[in-house]
């Protein structure tokens, strides 16, 4: 994500998903800490059960409906 926004200048939306929430919480930290958090979020569940489509939309309500490269 930093290197397509801040090098390329591109416009970029990262969701960033794993089980485990300490995972989470620290990727969380880190998108912080990198000054991401406009265009990173993050999501807790197992792959299995997820809804990509239905956890991009709650993380970045703005593109409901976009296109969705999972």
């Amino acid at each position: 994500a930093w290197t397509l926004a801040r090098r390329h200048g591109l416009e970029v939306q990262v969701l960033g998903v794993d089980r485990n929430a300490e995972v989470i919480a620290e990727s969380a930290r880190r998108t912080r800490a990198a000054g991401l958090e406009a265009v990173v979020r993050h999501h807790a569940s197992p792959l299995a059960a997820l809804d990509v489509r239905a956890a991009f939309d709650e993380a970045f309500p703005s593109t409901r409906g976009a296109r969705v490269d999972a």
